[in-house]
């Protein structure tokens, strides 16, 4: 019973990530006959949570259908990582973007549409071969669900039914080189560009590719590219073709491609269409760091960048391996790091022109702990590596003066102790020398009292004044011994 409540607490508490988005393909209609054009919206619906990164391959059957252009015309997508593609030859179209912050939420997101042109009666499908689409939650959860799918059927031309004309009323059918004859110069070309869809914008492709459709009086064509923005290519046939791709690089900067038809009436006008080409990496990059004052885990950069041709687009921020975040090249260039742990990091910062080319740069920097960068702490700190070094020495000090005072205390008892064993000493000599005294005063005594009776020897005089000088002097040095060992005990 225990585990089953700490399950569904975990369960109460822990976040519940939905699946909540689709990717789908929206055809304008579901049949259409071989030659006609049709076009295919991917779509991506994510109505609960928002999304802000997307990428899919679509596949369909060569056989049956043949792509004719791409358009990112109204796209929900501002930041394509890779511009859209496709292969005829493979039967794919692969897309990969990014939706900008707060991102994308909606049921009917318009992602790429692609016009296909139906080549060969049957059923084709369009289905995803593989698809993603990640949540805007700073971790970049995927939240796709499903992928959709659409059905083409594709049928002959109908045979057109000649009505039932009488026999008599039959007139001679028109030679085919009287029913081609033009009546008017052809018309202006529509051109259109796979891999430089929007005239508008840089692309980093060197070769740029560009097609247009024929009309079926039209027999040459003449073109042009330069750097010139209303050139005429002249009236010199090129041939007769309906696309072109650059053999050799295109250098960087504005070019233009010019096109005009013939007809059996002459040369039409001239179409132009703008080619913004940058294939070089932004030039300059410059990246400094600006301490935050306040306590929290942070710190922030200062940095600016130029790109000589298309202009920067934005930057791009990496803190170690944390999700990117991207800070637009006309917004402030001040960016604050999320907050970290303490310790060494590294932040990739990446500048990006308008072509989608970057310069990249790393800067390797510390966070270090609130409490170290406050000047209140710092001066603590401080504070503690003198403590740590002084109240070592204190307690050495003090222990010395401690041993030192037991030391001084029992020499002072040792000399106090010393003080009284000498007064006792002194005073046993005292007595023992009053004694000696009084003896030696008695045989005194008994020689003076032999000299009443008889007269003393010269050497009996001789002994007696030698005992009392005796006795004198060493009454004399005992007492200054003594005193001279009490002062030194003192």
């Amino acid at each position: 019973m225990k585990y089953i409540k700490l399950f569904l607490l975990i369960l109460v508490l822990c976040p519940i990530i939905t699946l909540a988005a689709d990717l789908r393909v929206s055809v304008s209609k579901s049949e259409v006959v071989v030659g006609e054009l049709i076009s295919a919206r991917i779509l991506v619906s994510t109505p609960d949570q928002a999304a802000n990164a997307l990428s899919g391959v679509l596949s369909f059957n060569p056989s049956k259908l043949q792509v004719v252009s791409l358009s990112k015309a109204g796209s929900v997508v501002n930041l394509w990582v890779t511009e859209p593609d496709f292969s005829n030859a493979k039967g794919q179209v692969s897309f990969e973007g990014a939706i900008l912050n707060p991102g994308f939420t909606g049921s009917s997101g318009s992602v790429l549409t692609i016009n296909f042109k139906a080549k060969e009666t049957g059923v084709a499908t369009l289905s995803f071969a593989n698809g993603s689409v990640l949540a805007n939650d700073g971790s970049g959860t995927s939240i796709l669900n499903k992928l959709g799918q659409a059905t083409l059927s594709i049928k002959a031309l109908a045979p057109k039914i000649e009505p039932v004309i009488p026999e008599e009323a039959v007139e001679p059918p028109v030679p085919a080189s009287v029913a081609k004859v033009s009546t008017t110069v052809p018309g202006a070309p529509v051109i259109s560009s796979p891999t430089h869809f929007d005239q508008t914008k840089w692309y980093s492709n060197r070769f740029p590719k560009l097609s247009w459709t024929l009309p079926d009086d039209v027999t040459d064509v003449s073109f042009l590219l330069n750097d010139e923005k209303t050139s005429n290519p002249g009236t010199k046939s090129d041939g007769l073709f309906n696309d072109y791709t650059a053999d050799n690089e295109v250098p960087d900067g504005l070019w233009y491609f010019h096109l005009r038809f013939k007809n059996s009436k002459g040369w039409g006008p001239v179409s132009h269409f703008t080619l913004n080409i940058d294939g070089t990496p932004p030039n300059r990059l410059e990246v400094e760091e600006k301490t935050l004052d306040d306590l929290n885990y942070k710190t922030s950069f200062i940095f600016d960048g130029s790109d000589e041709l298309s202009g920067l687009s934005q930057y791009e921020f990496i803190v170690d391996n944390l999700k990117p975040e991207i800070i637009l090249a006309d917004k402030a260039h001040l960016y604050e790091t999320p907050a970290l742990s303490s310790g060494n990091h590294t932040l990739t910062i990446r500048a990006v022109d308008q072509a989608g080319n970057s310069l990249e740069k790393k800067v390797n920097f510390d966070i270090i702990s609130p409490l170290t960068k406050a000047s209140f702490y710092r001066w603590g700190s401080n504070l503690v590596i003198i403590l740590s070094v002084l109240v070592p020495l204190l307690a050495l000090l003090f222990a010395l003066l401690y041993v030192l005072l037991i030391a001084w205390r029992k020499v002072a008892k040792l000399k106090r102790s010393l003080r009284q064993e000498v007064d006792e000493v002194e005073d046993h000599i005292h007595e023992a020398f009053d004694f000696i005294r009084e003896d030696l005063r008695e045989q005194v005594k008994l020689i003076e009292k032999t000299k009443g009776k008889r007269k003393l020897t010269l050497l009996e005089n001789k002994i007696m004044r030698k005992l009392r000088n005796n006795l004198d002097e060493t009454e004399k040095y005992i007492k200054k011994d003594i005193e001279e060992i009490a002062e030194k005990v003192k």
